[in-house]
């Protein structure tokens, strides 16, 4: 992130802008390595937290020919209008984060009506980045929802 919060916290700028500095960096960045490295183009995805989050929905909506899915945690985001097709979302929200569940519901149902491939994934009494809750009941809700659960929603946009 190039953006200073406060003058010390990096920050995504995750606006939808015309001249949107990080998403052009995220675009030399995806050049620079697909130049330089054996990467497959067509198994690009974009997960992030918080304003992470919020930056994989804008990349999602600037770069839908180049990012396949995304996988948002506390803080997906509804980017209208976008260009290309509609990029697939795995999103996971705590109930007890600040930004009320029924928010990111509202936001699912509105990009699943968009016709925008989407699941959103609870952490019951989890907070902000799916904090507050125990270790024992987030290392079971990871296992059951969190990597795993990313693993087969993107395999699931890749044909296998």
């Amino acid at each position: 992130p190039s953006g200073r919060l406060d003058g010390t916290t990096p920050f995504w700028n995750a606006a939808p802008t015309e001249d949107n500095y990080d998403v052009a960096f995220i675009g030399r960045l995806l050049d620079r390595l697909e130049a330089d490295y054996c990467i497959d183009e067509s198994r690009v995805f974009s997960l992030g937290m918080s304003n992470g989050a919020q930056m994989s929905s804008l990349l999602a909506c600037a770069m839908p020919e180049r990012i396949r899915a995304i996988g948002p945690i506390a803080g997906e985001e509804y980017l209208e209008p976008c260009d290309g097709a509609p990029v697939p979302i795995i999103a996971f929200h705590g109930t007890d984060d600040f930004v009320p569940i029924a928010v990111m519901e509202n936001l699912m149902h509105q990009v699943i009506a968009a016709g925008t491939p989407a699941r959103l994934l609870r952490f019951r009494k989890a907070g902000h980045g799916l904090s507050g809750t125990s270790p024992a009941e987030l290392a079971r809700g990871y296992e059951v929802y969190g990597v795993q659960e990313q693993v087969m929603w993107f395999r699931t946009y890749l044909g296998e």
